[in-house]
């Protein structure tokens, strides 16, 4: 059978003040436990890693503001303080690029067709990634996690495409 997940609230003692106020808010019904859970079972929660390490505060916002606080899309930038060369690798691979290649309908004919923003939002933009430079989420570009988003500190890519956000598996 399933091993039984870890306790989310067990986890987050080994956190400081403010991330162990994340995972008890994001802990509660009606919000994705899922996540939280994932994160308990993760290497990050073993060595004590919070949320605040990958999802930066948000420029202007207030310390009790409750939505909205925190930067909710983590770019390889942010991966890349702690694991240096699987960034630097991925900024040289073609998933980074896969924004530029599926924006260029000029030279690919099979793109030219889909001129509505939601057909890319549910089609094109879920893999190979949406627009986020600007820093504003819409409906037609959040949520993704597209390998190839282009991301408001001008990184592109998402490593959570691949390495499933909060478990970060590595298979």
């Amino acid at each position: 059978g399933l091993a039984a997940p870890a306790d989310p609230l067990e986890a987050a003692k080994k956190l400081n003040d403010e991330n162990r106020k994340c995972v008890e808010c994001h802990f509660k019904p009606g919000m994705d436990v899922n996540k939280v859970y994932d994160w308990a079972k993760s290497k990050h929660a073993g060595a004590g890693i919070g949320c605040t390490v990958c999802h930066e505060r948000l420029e202007g916002a207030k310390p009790d503001q409750a939505l909205g606080q925190y930067m909710p899309a983590v770019s390889p930038n942010k991966c890349g303080m702690c694991h240096r060369g699987q960034a630097e690798q991925f900024k040289k691979s073609k998933h980074a690029r896969t924004w530029e290649m599926q924006t260029d309908v000029v030279r690919d004919p099979w793109l030219k067709g889909m001129n509505s923003d939601i057909e890319r939002a549910t089609g094109c933009y879920q893999c190979h990634g949406s627009d986020l430079s600007s820093g504003k989420f819409t409906i037609e570009n959040w949520p993704n996690k597209g390998i190839g988003r282009k991301n408001p500190d001008g990184s592109a890519g998402s490593c959570a495409a691949c390495h499933t956000s909060h478990r970060f598996s590595i298979a």
